[in-house]
């Protein structure tokens, strides 16, 4: 395998402008990222432990790592055919299926950490 020619910094600008493109464009990246910021200012407020933490911003990744790839491969699947067939229809179905299922997981760690204090708050 020959090594690549595009310096390391090119890269990080190309990954940075999907990045940005993803956030301009797509209402669900920006939806799954506010989300995440949620989760971190209640990490911050009830200050989380170190393994909460790590767990935290883990399955925020995932969530939103997985909304990438899936606006990804949406618009790759946009350019093969624009009116989807039953085949391109049903691996936007799948992709899509792969984020709400991450974003499921997310949604019951986050319960797990932060309903405890929730209601610990509520009863005092």
């Amino acid at each position: 395998m020959g090594k690549s020619k595009r310096p390391l910094l090119v890269s990080f600008k190309h990954a940075i402008a999907g990045f940005k493109e993803a956030f301009e464009k797509e209402k669900n990246v920006r939806i799954q990222l506010f989300f995440g910021l949620v989760a971190i200012i209640l990490g911050i407020g009830f200050r989380i432990t170190f393994v909460e933490w790590t767990i935290l911003l883990l399955v925020i990744s995932m969530v939103i790592t997985s909304e990438l790839f899936n606006t990804a491969l949406e618009r790759t699947l946009d350019l093969i055919d624009s009116n989807p067939n039953g085949t391109i229809k049903i691996a936007k179905d799948v992709a899509a299926g792969a984020v709400i299922f991450t974003a499921v997981i997310a949604l019951i760690i986050g319960l797990l950490i932060f309903l405890p204090r929730l209601i610990h708050l509520l009863v005092i």
